[in-house]
């Protein structure tokens, strides 16, 4: 056997062995990478989904508040069932105003958390 057909026996199978853990790296590489944007898809839609959450629910409050409760404060026939709901739907406008929401967003939900197991 010439030493050229000897060199290629052996260095074939040890180039294709390297070829295929290469595909591998870089298959794993890519996969990462797409898991990474996924997260953080998931990350914008999940703070765009909080922020909708709160906003409808301020304004359903609010617009309670304004058509039933008002009117029946005025007219001094609020009973004590209306009056806890008035006052649960006032906690409920006025609370989401004073949460600092920016930190809630950035250790919430912008921040990536333990996996659940």
């Amino acid at each position: 056997m010439s030493e050229n057909v000897y060199l290629l026996t052996i260095g074939m199978p040890l180039a294709t062995i390297l070829l295929i853990f290469g595909m591998r790296y870089f298959s794993a590489v890519q996969q990462a990478k797409a898991r990474l944007a996924n997260d953080d898809a998931y990350r914008q839609i999940a703070e765009r989904a909080v922020a909708s959450q709160s906003e409808t629910s301020i304004a359903l409050k609010s617009i309670w508040l304004i058509v039933i409760a008002v009117p029946l404060w005025s007219a001094q026939q609020m009973d004590a069932n209306t009056w806890e709901t008035a006052t649960a739907c006032l906690w409920g406008v006025i609370f989401p105003l004073v949460i600092p929401w920016r930190h809630v967003i950035a250790n919430f939900v912008m921040k990536p958390g333990d996996r659940w197991r």
